[in-house]
């Protein structure tokens, strides 16, 4: 049974397939000026057009939500423009349904309409085949397994008995391939296969053969148990489970979300006065302090309350009061998890409760405190985190400890950490007097230097970029860059098998770890075994990624780079992603975009693209040449930023107030003022319209959404099939699609590859659906 939280749980549990049907239609009239646009959203019967009363709506990003009235219709007054929203519906005995590349405009109204099929019955008997055939018997309390096919393996969906007649119905199934199977005892087991279509009704009728004594022990699984898992039955109990005896041992195993479980506290101390993105914001452009758990009387201690639910597993659902994306894109709002309630006790060395010294109190998710005048080195005070989920479920107390020292000499640390201290001393950090010394990073070292082995005093390393950021004004400038996002999943989104892939680029001692393994990037893994190590709470890309603060005497790169240059730096993560595909011309090649056979792309390959340089992004997206600051004094675009483009006070892209990154350009296109350059992104955005436009005139007027889930806005593939696709015409033109779209430089990273894929996925459409499209 599906336990339906507060504000979005309620889009928790999606269909693994399904079919949703979109029409954009901007009206012609327009709406108060005020950087905002608006939406409406229609919901009606895929088949008969009625609408539909009751459909849940959400839409991200930005976490929009309500429900359709008696004309199936919700408007959106205020919907932030110029994201890539998707609008996912769901209504009671409805097949799940979503639409994707969502667009508003500023200052317009959109309609979108979203047609649901109805979830379809499987009814069915089961009978004994006795007598060669000549007596059919109905056969009571057989067992009836519905499986569904997904990826190449089975996934068990349902399970129920016959009744005395023998027969059995499954009610609400999705579209998909599925398996029915039944046994009994002393009968083999039989199945069929079938494909189900939405709001249609089966009837499979299976007659299930006598045992023969010599085939019972290689059956018995069916009866007894399954075998290969020690003749005990290994479902778990989940209403959605892998079956252990079909699931390839390289499928990630299909567990069912539960619910009603207990939460995790995380509790850390972080970089003040606030590791939470644009802190310029705020009047504040640096970090005060390092966000070590060592620290001097009289030093402020910032705590960072999080939790992590399985019940839980994507921001959208534990933080549903997340804000809108802003217009760069940054999921901001992830740092927060606000479903949860959150109390903090703070205990003395003396077990003396001084938690009145939390501000702005102790029930905040983000606390802080100053350490008495008085405390004495060595003295422990102890900050506890509770939290508690909406259903009351609360948390074991998780516990940091804040230990009272001194500074310390460098040199007493240089005594057992001479790698480090080598390194260290070929840094501009040494070179510069005054610069940072290993306590700034790390904490002060009184109370670990007087008790090296004691492991509750070992100095650690916090990978909050306002470590840096207590000097370096580009940790400023990193807040306006995707790089300063939280992680964009949570804990418990991906798989354990995923969250190992996604732990070398998501996580900073993931990546840290894959870059020195030796391996090439790309093709590193993580064990299983390494799984324990994965943080649950953490910044997404901090400046460690790219910097080693003591690389070693041995590391001439500039910067302390750790993977050596500029290039090689961009080059790890961003491998495969749509950006580095399109720079490269492998898009065909790693799956995110379609070579058509036959077709040459080679002109496009590599340093044929002629920008392609050396330093590859680095040339462009860090350039300062003709850069401007904000009234903070951070740049606009370029440095840590990583933009071309500030899109100015009004917010809105492609207007008179934004300031454009275009100085590099005009080194090869003297008197450049825009990226326009010789009208190539019209000519782009011409293409791209005219191909939008034919993949959704043959599909029923609607793009596929995302699925599943939030890896697939960044990462290729992602999308539900066509709805009548055979031969993967529509898929493959739409894989280019998506890869153009997704890239955002409208051709700017590679002009003629960019053309080529989209002028050839036209014309594969073209030449495929020559007569008028198909119709639904």
């Amino acid at each position: 049974m599906l336990n339906v939280r507060k504000g979005v749980r309620m889009f928790a549990i999606r269909s693994l397939l399904f079919v949703a049907a979109a029409v954009l239609i901007p009206l012609t009239h327009t709406i108060a000026d005020n950087g905002m646009g608006s939406l409406t959203v229609t919901v009606k019967d895929f088949r008969s057009g009625t609408p539909i009363e009751g459909a849940r709506i959400l839409i991200t990003p930005c976490n929009y939500s309500g429900t359709t009235g008696s004309r199936g219709t919700l408007l959106f007054e205020e919907v932030t423009p110029f994201r890539n929203y998707q609008v996912d519906v769901d209504a009671e005995g409805y097949i799940h349904g979503a639409a994707g590349f969502v667009a508003v405009t500023a200052a317009e109204e959109t309609e979108l309409v979203i047609p649901l099929k109805k979830k379809s019955i499987l009814r069915g008997q089961v009978t004994a085949h006795l007598l060669f055939g000549l007596i059919r018997w109905p056969l009571r309390d057989a067992t009836v397994k519905l499986q569904q096919e997904v990826d190449g393996s089975f996934i068990t969906r349902g399970e129920t008995q016959t009744d005395i007649l023998g027969r059995y119905r499954f009610a609400d199934l999705d579209e998909g391939a599925f398996r029915i199977s039944a046994r009994a005892e002393g009968f083999a087991t039989a199945s069929a296969d079938m494909t189900v279509e939405g709001g249609t009704r089966i009837i499979r009728n299976l007659s299930l053969l006598p045992q023969q004594e010599e085939s019972a022990s290689a059956n018995g699984n069916e009866s007894a148990g399954h075998s290969c898992c020690g003749g005990k039955t290994a479902y778990r109990s989940a209403a959605v489970t892998s079956d252990p005896c079909t699931v390839s041992a390289k499928q990630p195993v299909i567990t069912k979300q539960v619910y009603f479980t207990p939460p995790e506290a995380v509790a850390s101390v972080i970089p003040g006065p606030s590791e939470l993105p644009y802190i310029y914001n705020n009047g504040r452009v640096l970090a005060s302090n390092n966000g070590s758990r060592f620290v001097a009387a009289g030093t402020p201690v910032f705590l960072r309350g999080f939790a992590i639910d399985p019940d839980l597993p994507s921001p959208q659902e534990f933080n549903p009061d997340a804000p809108c994306f802003d217009i760069y894109e940054n999921k901001n709002g992830n740092f927060s998890a606000s479903i949860f309630s959150y109390r903090w006790t703070l205990m003395s060395s003396g077990g003396e409760d001084v938690s009145s010294l939390l501000q702005p109190s102790a029930t905040g998710e983000n606390v802080f405190f100053t350490v008495p005048e008085d405390a004495q080195p060595g003295d422990v005070l102890t900050a506890s985190l509770v939290v508690t989920d909406d259903l009351q479920n609360a948390s074991i107390p998780l516990g940091t400890t804040i230990v009272v020292s001194e500074s310390v000499d460098d040199a007493a640390c240089y005594e057992c950490h001479r790698t480090n201290a080598a390194g260290y001393e070929a840094t501009a950090h040494a070179a510069v007097a005054g610069g940072a010394g290993c306590q700034d990073c790390h904490g002060l070292g009184s109370e670990h230097n007087a008790d090296p082995s004691n492991a509750a005093l070992q100095l650690s390393t916090s990978y909050w970029p306002g470590t840096c950021g207590q000097c370096h004004v580009e940790f400023a400038e990193l807040q306006k860059a995707n790089h300063s996002d939280p992680l964009p999943f949570g804990y418990y989104e991906p798989s354990s098998e995923y969250l190992l892939i996604c732990f070398r680029c998501h996580y900073t001692p993931g990546y840290i770890g894959a870059v020195e393994s030796d391996k090439p990037f790309h093709e590193f893994r993580y064990e299983s075994q390494d799984l324990s190590s994965i943080p649950k709470d953490t910044p997404n890309v901090s400046c460690s990624v790219c910097h080693d603060p003591h690389p070693g005497p041995e590391n001439a790169a500039p910067f302390g780079l750790r993977t050596g240059s500029k290039a090689t730096a961009c080059d790890t993560c961003h491998y495969e992603k749509w950006q580095n595909a399109i720079l490269e011309g492998r898009a065909g090649e790693f799956g995110n975009g379609y070579h058509y056979p036959g077709e040459d792309y080679t002109p496009f390959l590599g340093t044929q693209n002629y920008h392609r340089g050396d330093d590859k992004c680095v040339t462009c997206h860090m350039s300062t040449t003709g850069s401007v600051a904000d009234e903070k004094g951070v740049l606009k675009t370029g440095g840590h930023t990583f933009r071309m483009r500030d899109f100015g006070p009004d917010a809105i892209p492609e207007t008179g107030d934004d300031t454009l990154n275009i100085a590099v350009c005009a080194n090869c296109h003297p008197g450049a003022s825009s990226f326009d350059i010789n009208g190539l992104q019209t000519e782009i955005q011409s293409l791209t319209s005219e191909l939008f436009g034919l993949l959704t005139v043959n599909n029923s007027g609607f793009l596929p959404a995302h699925e599943p889930g939030n890896c697939a806005r960044c990462h290729k593939g992602g999308t539900v099939p066509f709805l009548n696709d055979p031969d993967q015409i529509l898929e493959n033109a739409y894989t280019n699609y998506k890869l153009i779209v997704n890239d955002r430089s409208k051709g700017v990273h590679n002009p003629g590859y960019v053309k080529k894929l989209l002028q050839d996925s036209i014309q594969s459409i073209k030449n495929d659906y020559r007569s008028a499209p198909f119709a639904r």
